[in-house]
Parts: C-alpha cells; structure tokens; sequence
C-alpha cells in the first residue's frame, strides 16, 4: 500500500489538510482538546480533506503534543480515507527500534495511510531531556535511518551488538523514509539517504535537486515538497475578519514567540515565526491569514502545485468553536465554489 494519496488534477482543488500540535493554555480541559482534534479529523475525513498532519516537540510549557505517533494511531482509527502524516518525527530522541515497532502498528490501524518525516530536532533541552548529545543528533538520525530499513522488513537483523526483529511490518509494502530539514546539509542527507524531501527553504530545494542528480538518484527518489511554500502557516476563514482576529490574535502571538524562544536557543533562522511586539505585527507578518469565504476563494486560486490549503484550528491554544466554525465556514462557502471555478476553467 501506498500512504500518498493520488495527485490531484488539474482541474480539482489544491491539497487541503489540517495541522494539530495540540498547544493548550490551561483553559478548559486538555482531553476535550484532544477529543476535539479526533472530532474534526473525522469531519475533514468526510469533507474530501486530504491529510491530517501531527507534529512533536517535548518539555513545552503548553503541552505541546510530544507523542505523534500515538495520536496518528487514533486519527487512523477515526478516519477511512486521508493520510495521517507525522512531520517531524524527531528520530534521534528516540529509540529506532520503539519507533519502527510504533510506526508499524499505526500503519496497519490506519490501513496503509500512514507518512512519517524524520527530522534531526534542534531544541537543546529536548536533547538534555532524554540524555542525548545535541552534536550526535546528524549520526543519530542516520544510523537510526538504517535500522529502521531493515526493521520494516520484518526479518532478523543485528542492531547494537544484538539480535532484533519488528513485527508486525507495516501495512505499507514499502514504508518510505522521508526527510524534513533547513540546512544544505541536511538537503544532501536526503539526497543520499532518503525517499523524500520536505523543506522548508527554496535553497535547501535547490541542493537536494542538484544533489539527488549527482548522485544518480533521480529515479530512486521523489522530487523535493516544500513545506508553506506561500508563507502561510495557519489559515483561518470567518465572516468578520476583524472579529475573528480579536479572537485569534492572541493566540497567534504567543505561538510566533514560542517558537521564535526554540529558535534562538538552537541559533537557527526560521522565517516563519519570529518574535512579535503586537498582534499588528502578527497580522502584518503573512504566516497567519484570517479571510472572508471571497478572499479564501482568490487565495487558494493564488496558489502553486506544491502549496496547500492548511488549517491549524487549535492553534496555540484557540477554543475549539472558533476552530469549527472557520472549517464548517470553508466547507459551507469556499470548497463549492472552488470546484466550480475549477470546473469552469476560471482558474
């Protein structure tokens, strides 16, 4: 089985998904949060959304959620059709082998629909965590790259000095590896290591292309998929655009400067998210668009092949009705009409 779903034509809609960190402020109770997010990845299941997509991170102040592949199990149970994509899974915190063992079980709960992206993680107080070394982590990941080949395999293999078996195997055939990453040199890691590539630069694009062709891997490996390659990395749609930004503006606020904190602590540029003075400057940024249904319909329209139509409806904290009613808005006044304009060739 194959976890990515077929690519759309041209005359379909872009790629439309929904992102959950699971982020919480203390208000309400984190179980409904969770419940919540099940509730809607059953919605977008029966509302022709593509994927839903799960991050990690650990020892967040806002509950950040650190077990993806535990909730991409659950989403798999709750769902029939999307992808249910882990990215990042932070391989060098982990045990390979617990990982390939996990990935396998939520492959098969799902049905084959399972993605994971592996990605080398950059927080030092992850690393200090789970008593790993921030400068092991490029090894790390790579020779946990190799174990988790031969892992899926479901045969005998020696790792560390012993004998090990995972079983079951995945649902998936041949479960892919793919790469997330920033850096050039993560670009030619998975160049030569992996099946796929997700940046998040135009520049890391660049190399791993060039670096995939010197390495005669054009074959053997799919082309790079920018991550947001619009900028836009929460997309909310609401009659009263300002009203819904004196609701979401907070929230969008504290997400920026959480992970600006991550990002000055590892010395890394991330472009996305930066410290912000004011929910203005939020606003005037262009990684959180709220819209009206016209303007979302123009937007998706804007967009190029490797873009998507992303919603985070719990992002940073924000209640749940207010993630509701921008997704049940889309699918009421923006999904139709971008089938017909689709359809009518107007776009």
């Amino acid at each position: 089985m194959n976890a990515t779903p077929p690519a759309r034509k041209d005359n379909e809609v872009p790629r439309i998904g929904l992102r959950f960190d699971m982020r919480w402020t203390g208000e309400g109770s984190n179980a409904d949060r969770y419940r919540a997010a099940l509730d809607m990845a059953e919605w977008a299941d029966d509302h022709g959304f593509d994927y839903v997509r799960l991050n990690e991170h650990h020892a967040s102040a806002d509950s950040y959620l650190p077990s993806p592949l535990v909730m991409a199990g659950a989403v798999g149970a709750r769902t029939r059709r999307l992808a249910v994509r882990v990215t990042v899974l932070l391989l060098p915190l982990h045990d390979p082998l617990r990982v390939a063992e996990d990935v396998a079980v939520a492959d098969l709960i799902s049905g084959g629909r399972l993605e994971v992206v592996l990605g080398a993680g950059y927080s030092p107080a992850e690393f200090e965590m789970f008593g790993k070394r921030l400068e092991d982590r490029a090894g790390d990941l790579e020779s946990g790259i190799e174990v988790l080949r031969k892992a899926w395999t479901g045969e005998p293999f020696e790792y560390a000095g012993r004998q090990a078996r995972v079983t079951p195997r995945p649902a998936q055939d041949a479960m892919k590896i793919l790469l997330g990453g920033t850096t050039n040199a993560g670009a030619r890691r998975a160049a030569r290591l992996a099946d796929g590539f997700e940046p998040t630069t135009e520049q890391a694009v660049e190399v791993y292309e060039r670096e995939r062709r010197r390495l005669g891997r054009e074959n053997e490996t799919e082309p790079a998929r920018p991550v947001a390659t619009s900028g836009v990395r929460f997309l909310h749609v609401a009659e009263d655009v300002e009203k819904a930004w004196h609701l979401i503006g907070p929230h969008a606020m504290r997400e920026s400067n959480s992970y600006a904190q991550w990002v000055d602590k590892s010395r890394r540029t991330v472009a996305a998210y930066q410290h912000r003075a004011s929910i203005e400057d939020v606003r005037a940024s262009g990684t959180y668009l709220v819209v009206d249904p016209d303007q979302c319909v123009d937007y998706a329209s804007s967009l190029g092949d490797n873009d998507v139509l992303e919603f985070h409806p719990l992002m940073g904290g924000l209640d749940p009705e207010v993630g509701w009613a921008g997704l049940r808005l889309f699918a009421e006044r923006v999904q139709p009409r971008l089938r017909s304009t689709r359809r009518n060739g107007r776009s």
